[in-house]
């Protein structure tokens, strides 16, 4: 140990030898300053320095423990490194994977309906669609329409049939293909009915071949029979023009050809007591395909075409081509005056119809023998002067009986064989059909007419409906709807009618006694659904049917005037008593005349019809979710419905005077064209395509009110819903479509509904549609949709456009 005097010497010479420095001069201060700071980072350097080794020492230390832990060799070691440096790359890339992954759509976490019949419809759906189209609400019609031409630019009668080729236009094919393998492979050794359909199919084919003398000889025939034509009988020294009278002439053509020159008579249902059916007269027919077509300008592509279509006509008859065009001027000039004399008389309100007694008819409309047309026809029902019928607007039928008696006997005589040449010319020769044939495509603007298998198939049907329909349903069972589709079906109709009566109900614009009376009959309402099944089983039925028919085999021409004696039965027939299925069929099955309807309503029965053949071709399947089956049946449902309620509105408005009907007559005229903004082309629209469209989007709001209603339903597991559309249901959530499956039940059907308007049209006929049939163009239907039905813009989160503003008025 050091003693306490060591201590202090230290302590002293420490002592001494900083004395100096401390009293240093000051020259020298910077200097050791200098010194200091030099010294200080030198000394932070060698601490960095340190700590850095000793860490480094620490990891080699703690790395080579480990590898003297795991006993590696010295060679062994690289490998583990590597090993290392992969594991470390490997978890690196699985983070980043699980960053980046996508996460899987919630729509295919949804059930998928794999059956053979919803495989079928999800393809028929991709096909006509376009999958790359992102946004419905930009381009809706692109989305669920923008492969539609592409499917079908090499079909068979794609630019053949009519001048737009359409969703209707393509099951109508299937049928009448199904129609044509029936009767030419099914009906070869067949008896009964089935002989004189396949001899009549036969006989059709056979116009090609047809001569032109013979075609001549009948229509000279059929013209004396009518009194005769100056054009071929002024050269007979026994016919004078100054005998031929058009009061002797009207009846025989009304009643041997059911040819409507002036006027139709048919027969209707009476909405006044006692109800059932009534004697009809109407407008009648003329050349060009609508009578406003009369009112637009002369030198339009159509009338040019129908003048031209006049004058070839009359060519034939070995005439001049200016003694043809003046022809052609005569007829066409003198069918204008009656429309815009006689048709168009200026009226605030258009008529609904009266009801008077057939002596006035003599008295008032003598000019065009309208009263002896009608116990013409009629002959077998015992009509008196006091005899009930009803006419659609007397006053146009006196105009025209004025005109009449007033015209010249000889533009009289041309209107007259005109109007019975027109009939018969697609069934006379070659020379005759090709003339026909260039103002079909004109009409139409198509290129080609549909392959002769087609039409005359297509000719057949028309002629011999029943028959055609109950041989096959007998014949093929496959054919038949069955029990558990009609319960389907009858399910669907019942949420429709449901949702009627709550909008009757709603609506406060309708007054509380014809609420009451629309509710109760709608809710009394019932529905056929294919011919009846006694019909099928009765194997006497057709024979019974077609008792008083005779088809002429040998020159088909003359099956047009044995139809119409066959149909005259008919009309007779629903003017008495007769059996409940025998009501139904002429029903299911109207004459030739009147406008195919998928689904029709008969007010005498408070009953809708529906024929077999809407159900065919994967239109209709139980099989499939109930979203498409909505759309598709459900509103070919909802329309006819929806023409029900004013059917039977003016059936209430006759019994309670004091009551109005449904706004549709100048309701249409006013509101329709302003409100759904729908285009002029040539300054008229047709009151019957305006009140078409306005049927078509009134159905499609019902019914996707209805299948928002049934959805509902079934999420609360109501037994009738999930009885009958609950097989599409798993673990509580709808069975989607393969390839479909973003698609929910509501936007499904909102697809589906869409497609039903998808279309290949050439613009010129686009403009023409509504004039020829008495519809709108398709793409144009289906914009009046998108804009005007608003929860289809909603279920795909679209804004409501500001044009849609007819809530009201649908």
């Amino acid at each position: 140990m050091s003693s306490p005097d060591e201590t202090n010497k230290s302590n002293n010479d420490t002592s001494e030898d900083t004395i100096p420095l401390k009293n240093a001069d000051k020259s020298n201060g910077s200097k050791n300053s200098l010194c200091k700071d030099q010294s200080s980072d030198a000394t932070i350097d060698i601490n960095d320095t340190t700590t850095k080794e000793r860490k480094k020492n620490r990891f080699i230390g703690t790395y080579d423990d480990v590898l003297k832990g795991l006993e590696l060799t010295q060679k062994s070691r690289s490998t583990f490194i590597a090993l290392i440096v992969v594991i470390l790359l490997l978890l690196l890339t699985i983070i980043i994977l699980s960053i980046l992954w996508p996460s899987i759509p919630s729509y295919l976490k949804y059930p998928v309906c794999n059956s053979k019949a919803c495989l079928e419809t999800s393809l028929q759906i991709l096909s006509w669609s376009e999958p790359d189209v992102e946004d419905a609400c930009d381009a809706p019609r692109a989305l669920t329409c923008g492969r539609f031409h592409e499917e079908f630019q090499e079909h068979e009668l794609y630019n053949r049939y009519r001048g737009e080729w359409n969703s209707r236009s393509l099951y109508k094919y299937r049928e009448i293909m199904d129609i044509n393998n029936f009767i030419t492979k099914q009906l070869v050794n067949s008896t009964g009915s089935g002989v004189f359909i396949k001899e009549l199919y036969n006989s059709c084919l056979k116009l090609d071949k047809t001569d032109r003398d013979s075609s001549f000889s009948y229509l000279k025939r059929v013209l004396r029979s009518l009194g005769g034509w100056r054009i071929v009988d002024d050269a007979l020294s026994k016919w004078h023009l100054n005998k031929w009278t058009i009061k002797e002439s009207l009846p025989v053509l009304h009643d041997k050809f059911g040819i409507s020159l002036f006027f139709k008579i048919s027969v209707r249902d009476r909405d006044t007591p006692p109800y059932g059916k009534i004697i009809a007269i109407s407008e009648g027919d003329f050349g060009l395909p609508h009578k406003d077509l009369y009112l637009i300008d002369e030198h339009s592509e159509i009338i040019q075409s129908y003048l031209e279509f006049l004058a070839n006509v009359f060519k034939l008859f070995d005439r001049t081509s200016e003694e043809a065009k003046k022809f052609a001027k005569i007829v066409y000039n003198y069918e204008k005056r009656i429309v815009k004399d006689a048709y168009y008389l200026n009226k605030e309100v258009p008529s609904t119809g009266e009801i008077i007694q057939l002596g006035r008819l003599f008295q008032d409309v003598s000019s065009l023998a309208v009263y002896d047309t009608v116990k013409t026809i009629f002959s077998k029902t015992r009509l008196s002067d006091t005899t009930d019928i009803w006419v659609e607007d007397l006053d146009k039928l006196k105009e025209a009986s004025r005109i009449v008696s007033s015209t010249e006997a000889s533009v009289l005589n041309d209107i007259v064989a005109w109007s019975i040449i027109k009939k018969l010319l697609p069934y006379l020769s070659r020379d005759f059909q090709n003339i026909n044939a260039q103002f079909h495509y004109d009409t139409y603007h198509i290129e080609n007419l549909e392959p002769t298998w087609y039409q005359c198939t297509d000719t057949v049907n028309n002629f011999v409906p029943v028959g055609l329909e109950v041989l096959r349903l007998q014949n093929q069972p496959r054919l038949r709807t069955s029990t558990q589709s009609k319960e389907y079906i009858q399910t669907i109709f019942d949420e429709l009618k449901g949702v009627v009566n709550e909008e009757i109900n709603d609506a406060v614009w309708i007054s509380e006694g014809l609420s009451k009376y629309l509710i109760d009959k709608v809710s009394k309402m019932s529905i056929q659904i294919g011919v009846p099944s006694e019909v099928v089983r009765d194997e006497r039925f057709l024979e019974n049917y077609y008792s008083e028919y005779l088809p002429q085999t040998i020159t088909f021409v003359e099956n047009v005037e044995q139809l119409w004696t066959f149909e005259k039965t008919i009309l007779e027939k629903q003017l008495g008593e007769l059996p409940h299925q025998d009501e139904l069929m002429y029903e299911m099955f109207p004459v030739s005349g009147s406008k195919y309807r998928p689904v029709r309503y008969s007010s005498n029965l408070n009953t809708l019809v529906m024929q077999d053949n809407l159900l065919r071709h994967n239109y209709f399947n139980k099989d499939i979710p109930i979203s498409i089956n909505f759309a598709r049946v459900g509103t070919d449902i909802a329309e006819a419905l929806v023409e029900a309620i004013q059917t039977l509105s003016h059936r209430y408005s006759n019994d309670v005077q004091s009551s109005k009907p449904l706004p549709y007559g100048t309701v249409i005229e006013e509101q329709t064209t302003r409100c759904l903004k729908l285009a002029t082309p040539f300054g008229v629209l047709p009151i019957d395509a305006q009140r078409a469209q306005l049927v078509s989007l009134s159905a499609t709001k019902l019914t996707k009110t209805a299948i928002t209603v049934a959805l509902n339903k079934l999420k609360t597991k109501d037994d009738r819903s999930v009885a009958q559309f609950g097989h599409h249901l798993s673990d509580g959530d709808h069975e989607r479509l393969p390839s479909l499956q973003k698609y929910d039940a509501h936007q499904l059907f909102d697809f589906v509904l869409l497609q039903r308007h998808c279309s290949s049209a050439a613009l010129s006929y686009k403009k023409l549609k509504p004039f020829v049939e008495h519809v709108l163009a398709e793409e144009e239907t289906f914009e009046n949709l998108w804009d005007n039905v608003k929860p289809l813009r909603k279920d795909f989160d679209c804004s409501s456009k500001s044009a849609g503003k007819c809530e009201k008025l649908l």
